[in-house]
């Protein structure tokens, strides 16, 4: 429903006039674009907003240069921020979180052949295997299983159609979102359990270090930081924020031999990040870090480069009008209630 409604809302506006006068106000310099993991069959996935398929990948890079959007590297987007110039062609930034190897199997030829520069921030422990990869072990629990009790939530859920399994992962999952720290623990003995295999899917979907040294060769690929172990930075004290940061930024500069100067703040909202984690990271030496928080990019952002919005490549909206929606500022114009269309901390 909400889906019909959005693509509703779009034409309406679209044929109004009214997002060109949104454009005006919310559509900014360009947009920074938010992805994980490219695969073929979603359906795999639970149709989870992290997977993008690649053929919605290949139809908005068509879409996208129809329209004029040109695709850059974050340097040359925060060279257009310092500019402070709204004149010329609207960009678009393609950012990769976590360290998928799909990453380099999957988006890499599609944007091969787009010639299209993307940055992907790597997380140390999904490379050395360390990382509780909760996220992924809750959709197999969901997928593979018609009965699924989940004792630290005390429910039990019946998933015999592909609707009830979708709802009962994205119930759990909304549950551990609202405290990752506290809650992402508590799935272990379940997982135990239901005989969720971690370890394994782990070494399918994570870039090994070889793979890693590989994508970070490609001339259209910057490497980013994404933290040790992917926690919620705010709820770490300052000491361990720096231990994170750091020794994530030297562990992939000794790996790929090369300097990381961009930064991705796990799961990136209020609760994630803020003012302090902003600060640390500035103070680090990063050029930029990017956020979950949705906007688009304008020339105030150059006063805050470690604090910039970003866009998402959802799986459950694959749609082009939705991607219209972001890229215009009619989403921000949502959001906002008709506000500052500048998102910061």
């Amino acid at each position: 429903m909400r889906a019909r409604l959005g693509r509703l809302f779009f034409h309406t506006t679209r044929f109004s006039g009214v997002n060109e006068l949104v454009g005006r106000r919310y559509s900014g310099l360009g947009t920074i674009f938010m992805l994980h993991s490219v695969v073929i069959n979603q359906a795999r996935y639970l149709f989870d907003g992290n997977h993008t398929s690649t053929a919605f990948l290949e139809s908005f890079l068509h879409w996208a240069r129809k329209k004029g959007i040109e695709f850059i590297t974050l340097d040359q987007a925060l060279a257009r921020m310092e500019s402070s110039t709204t004149t010329g062609r609207r960009f678009a930034v393609l950012t990769f979180d976590d360290g998928y190897a799909d990453n380099l199997s999957n988006a890499l030829p599609i944007l091969e052949r787009y010639q299209v520069p993307f940055t992907v921030y790597v997380t140390t422990e999904l490379v050395t295997r360390q990382v509780f990869f909760w996220w992924r072990g809750l959709q197999c629990l969901f997928r593979d299983n018609s009965e699924v009790a989940v004792e630290a939530l005390g429910r039990q859920y019946s998933c015999s159609s592909m609707n009830a399994k979708y709802a009962a992962y994205r119930e759990v999952k909304q549950w551990v979102a609202r405290d990752v720290t506290g809650r992402a623990p508590l799935l272990k003995e379940t997982f135990r359990k239901y005989n969720i295999p971690l370890s394994d899917l782990l070494d399918r979907e994570a870039l090994s270090a070889e793979q890693l040294r590989t994508l970070a060769s490609h001339q259209l690929v910057t490497i980013g930081g994404h933290t040790t172990s992917h926690p919620e930075l705010a709820k770490l004290t300052e000491a361990e924020v720096r231990r994170e940061v750091l020794e994530n930024r030297v562990f992939l500069e000794g790996l790929i031999d090369k300097p990381v100067s961009h930064f991705a703040y796990p799961f990136g909202g209020p609760s994630a990040c803020g003012h302090r984690e902003e600060r640390l990271v500035k103070d680090l030496g990063f050029k930029s870090a990017t956020t979950t928080r949705r906007g688009n990019i304008f020339p105030e952002h150059h006063e805050r480069p470690c604090a910039l919005p970003r866009a998402a490549f959802n799986g459950n909206k694959e749609h082009l009008n939705f991607m219209a929606m972001q890229i215009g500022g009619i989403r921000r114009m949502i959001d906002s209630r008709m506000g500052t269309p500048v998102v910061t901390m």
